[in-house]
């Protein structure tokens, strides 16, 4: 058993892989704290054939890692820094899905069936994503405690999808906008509001495209809360100073 497991690992080999690349391969900080590659029990076969088989991929911010339709080649795990998700229609309206940051699997829809990608992914950092073709990731989807833990990450992905649908399509804006705040922000001690829920440092029309609202209208509700003293801008962040309110307007209460 072992040695087949040798000889199907030879044969995933990428073959065009630099010697920048081969080093980057073996560089176990890069797996280091992703989910399932630092549980005791693995089989160190099965993680050491992940890291060995892969390809290294790095991507400046706002360079794009696929477009829609691209052909599938396999699945990614990004290693470091985070991607947005954004799909545009044929006439080119636009909407950003959601963000992914280390640990996150894309692109596994499209990577598993062999079709073309749905949307495009845009790097907003510097991005280091691990590229997994189809054969390498079909040996490691094998292991049944892996097996278990994908589909558990993509039923979270189908719930946070069907979310996503039901705040654009449902809700009215200000709704949507609530929702889409308490999404980007995380909780924080801060000296002048206590503990409270700050949100991710992103541009107005970034924010306009997850609530997917023209930015007139997303900018005209931003100033009426800020005039309310229900939320509070700082250094481009955005401080949600009364989330009961918030959650009560996102319909999340």
């Amino acid at each position: 058993m072992r040695d087949e497991t040798i000889m199907r690992n030879k044969a995933l080999k990428h073959p065009t892989l630099s010697a920048q690349d081969d080093y980057a391969l073996h560089d176990a900080e890069l797996f280091k704290n992703i989910k399932y590659f630092y549980e005791p029990n693995i089989d160190v076969e099965e993680i050491l054939l992940i890291k060995n088989f892969c390809r290294i991929q790095k991507i400046a911010p706002e360079q794009t890692l696929f477009f829609r339709d691209d052909p599938s080649d396999g699945i990614y795990l990004i290693l470091k820094g985070e991607v947005k998700q954004i799909f545009i229609s044929r006439n080119g309206k636009e909407t950003t899905l959601e963000y992914n940051k280390k640990g996150d699997w894309i692109g596994f829809a499209s990577g598993l069936t062999n079709s073309g990608r749905e949307i495009n992914v845009v790097a907003c950092t510097n991005v280091i994503v691990a590229s997994i073709p189809k054969r390498a990731f079909d040996i490691l989807i094998s292991n049944d405690k892996f097996k278990i833990f994908f589909i558990e990450y993509m039923c979270k992905s189908t719930q946070n999808l069907y979310f996503f649908s039901e705040t654009v399509s449902l809700l009215d804006l200000e709704a949507r906008l609530a929702r889409t705040l308490l999404r980007i922000s995380t909780k924080k001690r801060n000296n002048h509001y206590g503990d409270v829920l700050i949100c991710k440092p992103l541009s107005q029309s970034s924010i306009s495209s997850l609530v997917n609202a023209s930015r007139p209208k997303v900018n005209t509700k931003i100033r009426s809360w800020l005039s309310e003293g229900i939320i509070k801008m700082e250094n481009g962040r955005i401080f949600l100073l009364d989330e009961p309110y918030i959650r009560a307007i996102a319909q999340l209460d």
